[in-house]
C-alpha cells in the first residue's frame, strides 16, 4: 500500500504536461497506467513512487464529484416553475 497521496488537480496538471486529454482521463480513472519509463520520469521529476500507480484512485485526494453542484437543482426547478424570473 502506498502512503504517498497527491491532490487530484495537481495530478491532472502533471499528466497534462506529458499526455493528451484521453490518456490523462484513462490514467486518472485507473483504466491504464503509464509505461515504466514514464513512471521513472514521474518519480524523478515529481517524487511519485512506483507503488502509487497500483491503485491511482485510492492515492488521490480532493477528487471532484460528478453531477450538479449543491444548489443547482433548486435553482433549476425554480426557473422551470417560473419563480425567480
Amino acid at each position: 500500500m502506498c502512503d504517498f497521496k497527491m491532490d487530484f488537480n495537481q495530478f491532472t496538471q502533471m499528466l497534462k504536461k506529458h499526455y493528451g486529454e484521453h490518456m490523462t482521463k484513462s490514467i486518472r480513472s485507473g483504466r491504464s497506467i503509464p509505461r515504466y519509463e514514464k513512471m521513472i520520469l514521474f518519480r524523478n521529476l515529481y517524487g511519485v513512487p512506483l507503488d502509487f500507480w497500483e491503485n491511482v484512485r485510492d492515492n488521490l485526494t480532493n477528487i471532484q464529484k460528478k453531477g450538479r453542484k449543491v444548489g443547482q437543482t433548486k435553482l433549476y426547478f425554480r426557473l422551470k416553475r417560473g419563480v425567480g424570473k
